[in-house]
């Protein structure tokens, strides 16, 4: 396999992924989800975290800092189920 010229990242994006994760982020990537996709080992599928965002958003958003924070998360949360 032949690789090609790697791509140095400026100043400026090394400084965005420093940064600390948004809630606004990890809302963003929740919206560009398919609603009905795989759903958790829970059973919800992404539509109930977008309908309950409000409800349920700090406590994603603080999961998802966390896994950025530790660098790890349960693994529990990568089963999905496929339908």
């Amino acid at each position: 396999m032949e690789w090609g010229p790697l791509s140095i990242l400026s100043s400026h994006g090394i400084s965005n992924l420093q940064k600390p994760v948004s809630n606004e982020e990890v809302y963003s990537a929740l919206a560009s989800m398919g609603s009905y996709k795989a759903p958790g080992k829970d059973g919800f599928q992404p539509l109930f975290f977008k309908q309950y965002w409000s409800v349920v958003g700090d406590d994603v958003w603080d999961l998802v800092r966390s896994a950025f924070v530790h660098g790890s998360f349960d693994s529990d949360l990568a089963e999905t189920l496929i339908v």
